[in-house]
């Protein structure tokens, strides 16, 4: 792992508009998270 400024991580794209949020007050930002630890948990009901 290389230690790199915040400035120089690559861009992430914003998550969809449409997407469905759960335990959450809206739509999550990607800006909103820089400098947070974040834990996203994908899951399908198959």
């Amino acid at each position: 792992m290389t230690n790199r400024p915040m400035d120089e991580l690559p861009n992430v794209p914003e998550f969809p508009d449409d997407l469905d949020w759960i335990n959450t007050s809206g739509a999550i930002k990607i800006g909103n998270l820089r400098g947070k630890l974040v834990l996203l948990d994908f899951w399908t009901y198959g």
